[in-house]
């Protein structure tokens, strides 16, 4: 439900959308290696029985970190232009800022191998650790740590990769369903990816500071081309699977399901940024977000080789995004405010239609599609 006591979605169209249990569910099969950046080595504090039970994880995280129709977000972060924005934002915000964006006309073969080689590289520029965080709803964080290097000399620093260790503790589970482990196993590889796009922009981006090595200002992220949010993590997992993925209710066993929603969402359209995250003030605020359930449908392929070796070989990226007749079962959520009608937006490719629809369109309401 939501903070005024509305359920979202009644049990009988979660069960409907296969958001909790399919027939027939197991556990795939992935034999892909684990890419060299998410070694054991690089993982503190982790048992081989602990790390083996991360391991289908760390191999879906793989597959997005090597399928060629799948790097041109990483491309656009490691190798593509920054593109220096106005001298107003600057002078807000008391340094340089930048937007990043794919390379224009498609990555040529040489991109594809610098960017994997990047990306191989950054085994020297990060450590993992499962740690108890104080906000249950908080499932990683990414610091600098200035004692591993960058990917380029003399720029960037290495980093140091924070997650929940709920997610640790859920896996060691015997009594969850194989459908349940599943959720969990994939929500764990997006909060990976999600970080890991913070420890790229980290590892190529120069941190001003002081002669006593202190930062002069927190060093902002760019804007991904024209977001109108600086979240290098969002970013990254609006563009390989279509949205900021969360746990139904919170829960950290994903016994209720997943959900996902574009982004930037509703607590995103301020003009003056909240969290700590940059808004430019050229950007049309959304009217309303709509939260559509993930279906097991779409979470139980994932984990075999059949489907990236096949599906998404032949279909390329759409395959993993949850767009189109996956987003069947969904919930909106309206503004609490009227937009002033002479605001000059501008159309954002980062949002759905439905969030340009007029006030009428926008009221707070379940939405269910046919399959």
């Amino acid at each position: 439900m939501d903070s005024d006591g509305t359920i979202m979605f009644p049990e009988v169209d979660m069960q409907d959308e296969g958001a909790w249990e399919i027939p027939d569910a197991d556990h795939g099969n992935l034999s892909n290696d684990i890419h060299p950046a998410l070694d054991l080595t690089m993982f503190k504090h982790v048992s081989d029985t602990d790390y083996a039970l991360i391991s289908t994880s760390l191999r879906l995280v793989s597959r997005f970190l090597t399928e060629p129709s799948l790097l041109p977000f990483w491309c656009a972060l490691i190798l593509g232009e920054r593109r220096r924005l106005s001298r107003e934002l600057e002078a807000k915000y008391g340094q340089p800022m930048y937007s990043f964006h794919c390379i224009r006309g498609g990555m040529a073969a040489e991109d594809v191998r610098k960017t994997l080689d990047a990306l191989t590289n950054l085994t020297k520029c990060v450590k993992y650790q499962f740690i108890s965080m104080n906000d249950d709803l908080q499932w990683g964080l990414t610091v600098p740590d200035y004692q591993l290097p960058g990917l380029k000399k003399g720029i960037g620093e290495g980093a140091s990769m924070y997650l929940n260790m709920q997610f640790l503790d859920v896996l060691r589970r015997l009594d969850i369903s194989i459908s349940q482990r599943l959720r969990v196993q994939y929500y764990l590889a997006i909060s990976i990816l999600h970080e890991v796009a913070h420890v790229v922009r980290i590892a190529t981006t120069e941190i001003p500071r002081d002669a006593d090595y202190v930062d002069i200002v927190p060093a902002m992220e760019p804007f991904f081309e024209d977001d109108r949010q600086a979240e290098c993590g969002y970013a990254c997992t609006q563009v390989l699977v279509n949205g900021s993925v969360e746990p139904y209710f919170g829960w950290p066993d994903c016994r209720f399901g997943l959900t996902i929603a574009k982004w930037p969402s509703l607590w995103s359209r301020s003009k003056s940024g909240a969290d700590g995250f940059l808004v430019p003030e050229r950007r049309r605020p959304k009217k309303f977000t709509t939260t559509y359930v993930i279906s097991m449908e779409h979470i139980q392929p994932l984990f075999t080789d059949q489907f990236w070796e096949y599906d998404v070989k032949r279909y390329g990226a759409r395959e993993v995004r949850i767009e189109g007749r996956k987003k069947r079962l969904g919930y909106r959520f309206p503004a609490e405010c009227e937009y002033d009608s002479d605001h000059d937006g501008i159309p954002s490719n980062d949002s759905s239609n439905e969030s340009w629809r007029t006030p009428a369109d926008g009221i707070r309401g379940r939405i269910k599609r046919p399959r």
